[in-house]
């Protein structure tokens, strides 16, 4: 991806939280394959690896939530700093491949050997339950460019070198991406989606040659019988109330030096994960007591979800109140009007990139084999988790588990099964009271009062602000 340059342009994670996010509880068939570099790779210039799995890029958020409850549907091939030509050929590219190169030295969510593209094309012969591909690749081609510039001209001539050999890098590049989609379809023929790269700044240079990248996207993708997942607009639009700065949307990663990388933030990765749902043209919820499959859309209603039913809202709104008295539920990039009750119903997933305008009360949900999580979503009023037999993550270490605004006041009381609060904002109280099972309490920020009282296990936890703290939270 175009790097901005001077010149014009281990907190402790409890058990159950660990197998939630990265040991499935059976072995699943892969159903996501996707490839490209480092912005579906999830890179983040400040975080110091290893682990790989520290990095977090929209493939991750795309299949957490379509399939919130199953661990390993999703294969990440992506390499930071790949090229169109790397990917095919192996090659000049950004650090991707070579004895010193990122794939090399600290290793990509999936290992191979070989080139990107050829591992594509045996994993979806070897997998035909993959039913979605997704493609970011061409932002290390501008990256050479801007390299090449950089080094063999004065700043003064920099626009000049740009603007003299983007029309040959765009050429190559398209020629490369046909050869690529080409392949591609020569063995798969289910849903493949080019996700569009998004400007990394407001210099009009740098916006025009990622607009010139992304339209050789957008005439080769129906040759290919490809979809669009249109980042560069989605980034725009949520950017147009910051001055169209990316930066100050907090879409892209802060420096410590000052401003920002290239590469998305969380928020920008959900972002992308949204445009990429888009693409896919799910189906609407047309009605409130029939929610069982995946959706994308806006409700205008109440929704309710029994046993039996397996609802999946992976964006959009609902308009009304959300009940579950059974079956599972998951909303993620989803605005709720109304209040979430879950009474007495099965797994649940909220976020990421929820809001719920309400509040979200989880009831006498029993003891279930898939942990229960609440993570990345924002809560406007109070969030209730009290007489439950079965394991809860509110917020956390992991990176897919980012922590939640709360409005109002947080309340865990009278739990029967562990219990993980980490990184949360939290308006009011924080309430920890009678849980029976580990409870942890990590790095949260209380604006009110942090309380734990009569839990057995003793609350666990630091890291916390509050206006004050109490019982056996009161040294957190």
């Amino acid at each position: 991806m175009v790097r901005v340059e001077k010149h014009n342009m281990k907190t402790l994670i409890p058990a159950f939280l660990v197998a939630l996010f990265a040991v499935p509880a059976f072995a699943a068939s892969p159903t996501y394959l996707a490839l490209g570099d480092s912005i579906s790779f999830g890179y983040n210039p400040n975080i110091v690896p290893p682990p790989v799995s520290q990095y977090v890029g929209y493939p991750e958020i795309v299949a957490a939530l379509l399939n919130p409850f199953q661990a390993g549907t999703e294969v990440n091939a992506s390499c930071p700093g790949q090229t169109s030509g790397s990917f095919l050929n192996g090659g000049p590219d950004n650090n991707c491949d070579g004895p010193t190169g990122f794939k090399a030295t600290i290793g990509l969510h999936t290992s191979y050997p070989g080139t990107q593209a050829a591992f594509a094309l045996g994993e979806l012969v070897a997998n035909p339950s993959i039913n979605l591909v997704t493609l970011s690749i061409g932002g290390d081609d501008l990256l050479l460019l801007q390299q090449y510039c950089v080094a063999n001209f004065p700043p003064a001539d920099f626009e000049g070198c740009v603007l003299g050999n983007i029309d040959s890098v765009l050429g190559t590049y398209g020629a490369n991406l046909a050869m690529i989609l080409g392949e591609i379809r020569s063995v798969y023929h289910g849903n493949l989606g080019l996700v569009l790269y998004s400007a990394p700044n407001t210099n009009p240079l740098f916006t025009e040659a990622v607009a010139g990248l992304n339209s050789v996207m957008v005439q080769l993708a129906p040759l290919f019988g490809a979809t669009i997942a249109d980042g560069f607009t989605a980034f725009q639009i949520a950017s147009a109330p910051f001055g169209g700065d990316p930066c100050k949307a907090g879409l892209l990663v802060p420096l410590n030096t000052g401003g920002c990388d290239v590469h998305p933030t969380l928020a920008g990765q959900d972002l992308l994960a949204a445009t990429v749902l888009q693409s896919l043209n799910l189906p609407a919820l047309t009605s409130g007591n029939s929610c069982n499959g995946t959706y994308f859309g806006n409700f205008k209603g109440n929704l309710n979800v029994a046993n039996g039913q397996n609802c999946v809202l992976a964006g959009g709104g609902v308009a009304g109140n959300v009940t579950q008295s059974g079956g599972s539920l998951a909303i993620g990039n989803v605005t709720i009007g109304g209040n979430v009750q879950i009474q007495g119903g099965g797994p649940f997933s909220v976020g990421p990139a929820a809001v719920i305008d309400g509040n979200l009360q989880v009831q006498n949900v029993p003891s279930e084999t898939t942990p229960s999580q609440v993570c990345g979503a924002t809560v406007r009023g109070n969030l209730q988790f009290q007489n439950n037999g079965t394991a809860v993550v509110i917020g956390s270490a992991a990176p897919l588990c980012a922590g939640n605004v709360i409005g109002g006041n947080l309340e865990v009381h009278n739990n029967m099964a562990s219990i993980a609060i980490f990184n949360n904002t939290v308006g009011g109280n924080v309430q920890v009271q009678n849980n029976s099972a580990p409870t942890q309490v990590f790095n949260n920020t209380v604006k009110q009062n942090l309380q734990c009282q009569n839990n057995s296990p003793a609350t666990t936890g630091g890291g916390n602000t509050a206006a004050q703290k109490q019982g056996q939270c009161s040294a957190f």
